[in-house]
């Protein structure tokens, strides 16, 4: 793995380590309620996923859990900091 690769696999992994709990709390392993299997009529070898409302519903939640605990260890930096911050992700991105 590439040392840029590690850095942002470390960082979403101690993300979502914190939310974990959380995560589970919404139930996503249960898939089947989340997502809905439909074949192709123009190519039946293919299959489209779809997301059911409660699917919709899953994964807003999911993302609110990840961006508030993002929001929370930015707040651990100054102003000029997060700047530094967004300034060199921007390069890397």
């Amino acid at each position: 793995m590439a040392p840029r690769s590690a850095l942002c696999y470390r960082v979403l992994l101690s993300v979502i380590s914190c939310v974990e709990a959380d995560i589970c709390a919404l139930g996503l392993e249960s898939k089947e309620l989340f997502l809905l299997a439909e074949i192709d009529p123009c190519d039946l070898r293919r299959h489209r996923l779809l997301l059911t409302p409660a699917g919709r519903l899953a994964a807003r939640k999911g993302l609110t859990l990840l961006s508030d605990e993002f929001d929370k260890r930015l707040g651990r930096l100054t102003v000029a900091q997060r700047n530094d911050l967004r300034a060199l992700l921007g390069k890397i991105v």
